[in-house]
């Protein structure tokens, strides 16, 4: 929330172009980061459901109930 779609767009756009630049697939390499090639939406499906299976094994194992 809080975003146009028009802000939201050009973000989506612009971090999805330095992802696929060679730059950043250096810096990724010299730095041992693996690559998660999520945006936009998939990106906050990504987010939502890892939010979600952590939360299930924090009330599994008692951190939270």
């Amino acid at each position: 929330g809080g975003m146009s779609d028009e802000a939201y767009n050009y973000w989506v756009n612009d971090i999805g172009k330095v992802y696929a630049s060679d730059e950043w697939k250096k810096i990724m390499a010299d730095n041992g980061l693996a690559p998660l090639d999520l945006q936009g939406e998939a990106f906050q499906a990504f987010v939502a459901e890892s939010i979600s299976s952590i939360q299930s094994i924090s009330k599994e194992i008692g951190l939270i109930k």
